[in-house]
């Protein structure tokens, strides 16, 4: 009866210290990983990171808080490739003056880097976008238009619409509402791009102009259809 006992202990003991070894393992294969977020000279009353896999950016991994202290943080991330995007959440009043920004400085996903994860590292620093207050000249124009998805996916809201210059340059943002809906007001007359963004799609910007013979555009259908974001006005 004691060697059975001993015997049925010892194989215990091999079975909990193989699952002690391979939880280990895998521990061994997570990092941790953030950095420091910069609005500027002003302090992040309230901002987001979301992180992306580099390989599948059509779905958000983990989403980290980013209060006064400006940091972001992800924890216990397998090793490999990701995207980070940062941004303020449109309760801070600095809102409207940075873009959303993907590590470490860009307005365009594609133009953004991956960032390699394999050591734990906090020094992931990514510096939002400042959109230019004095390009966003003030006047009676308006622009404004829905985002739908032929898709049969319920992305139409929250989704990022930039007002960009002529040369893409961005001048304002703000999410589309609960029905895909956006509006840029106030605008001086000229020469704008509409830039709807989702990491990811490809987007196909619309030149939009407005002046005294048309200070409204307001029909601007942006449509989402086997990934690719293409906008158009109706007539």
């Amino acid at each position: 009866m004691k060697k059975i006992i001993l015997l049925g202990l010892f194989i215990a003991s091999l079975f909990i210290g193989g699952q002690n070894s391979f939880a280990q393992s895998e521990e061994k294969n997570n990092v941790n990983f953030g950095g420091h977020v910069f609005s500027g000279d002003f302090p992040i009353t309230l901002g987001y990171a979301y992180l992306y896999n580099y390989n599948d950016l059509s779905i958000i991994i983990d989403t980290a808080v980013i209060d006064t202290l400006g940091y972001y943080y992800f924890y216990q991330v397998p090793i490999g490739y990701y995207q980070v995007m940062a941004g303020l959440h449109p309760d801070d009043p600095n809102y409207e003056q940075f873009a959303y920004t993907y590590y470490p400085d860009n307005v365009y996903w594609g133009d953004a880097d991956p960032i390699k994860i394999f050591n734990t590292s906090w020094e992931f620093n990514i510096h939002l976008v400042n959109q230019d207050p004095e390009l966003q000249v003030s006047g009676s124009g308006r622009i404004a238009g829905t985002l739908k998805s032929l898709d049969g996916k319920s992305i139409a809201s929250n989704v990022d619409i930039m007002l960009c210059d002529e040369n893409l340059n961005p001048l304002k943002h703000w999410p589309t509402n609960d029905i895909g809906e956006f509006s840029f007001e106030n605008l001086a007359y000229g020469n704008y791009i509409i830039y709807p963004q989702i990491i990811g799609l490809e987007t196909v910007p619309v030149n939009i102009r407005i002046s005294n013979d048309q200070p409204e555009v307001i029909d601007v259908n942006i449509t989402i259809k086997d990934g690719q974001i293409a906008s158009f006005i109706n007539e």
